[in-house]
């Protein structure tokens, strides 16, 4: 049955995931950034960490954690295994995780390109959880010129957007503006978010190493 089938390629995505995890340990190439927002509203914690698994194989892990100052915590994570297929454009599992939710995995692609200082990035995959299938797309815009020898001028744009069969599900916007040594950064941040016909932001002071 397509329940049937739908589960099998669900456990065969958290396994590939999990195998990613495993074969990650030893991985001495691995680069990343941990970023720290500070805002009127909450504090968020966002580490990136990046590794090449195999030629043209390349794991992606994200793990973000927001506190509230009413001491509210929320938490997401994700892992993507990414395959070249040609160019900037890779063949994409992914699996979410989210407290309350469950595991989420995702089929879709990904897309990068440097052209000088302006780097894009975009990532659109659909969620298989056995239910219904729900599409979201990732687009990130990155802009940094150089000011001198040593200090580089950073615009940072970040968009999701999760789209169901109701429609619109949930969007969320993360704007940086910094001064980065290549090292370190900060700057001001704001994040923003929609769902359910509300509106929300999150105005402050983020600072940032690259690793």
């Amino acid at each position: 049955t397509r329940a049937t089938k739908m589960d099998e390629i669900k456990k065969m995505i958290i396994g590939v995931a999990i195998a990613g995890l495993i074969g990650y340990g030893p991985v001495a190439n691995a680069g990343g950034s941990a970023e720290l927002m500070a805002g009127q509203k909450d504090t968020t914690l966002d580490v990136k960490v990046a590794s090449e698994l195999a030629p043209k194989t390349n794991l992606f892990i994200r793990d973000t954690t927001t506190v509230g100052y009413d001491n509210q915590v929320d938490h997401f994570g994700l892992v993507d295994l990414s395959y070249n297929l040609v160019g900037g454009l890779d063949v994409v599992v992914e699996t979410q995780f989210i407290p309350g939710v469950g595991v989420i995995p995702r089929l879709g692609s990904q897309y990068f390109k440097e052209v000088d200082d302006l780097s894009v990035y975009a990532l659109a995959t659909a969620g298989l959880n056995g239910k219904e299938v729900d599409a979201e797309v990732l687009v990130n815009l990155t802009y940094v010129p150089k000011l001198s020898e040593n200090l580089n001028l950073v615009l940072n744009a970040e968009n999701v957007t999760n789209l169901g069969k109701d429609g619109h599900n949930f969007s969320t916007q993360f704007l940086r503006t910094g001064l980065s040594n290549g090292t370190y950064e900060a700057g001001l941040g704001l994040n923003l978010a929609e769902a359910d016909g509300e509106f929300s932001g999150n105005l402050g002071e983020y600072m940032k190493a690259n690793f």
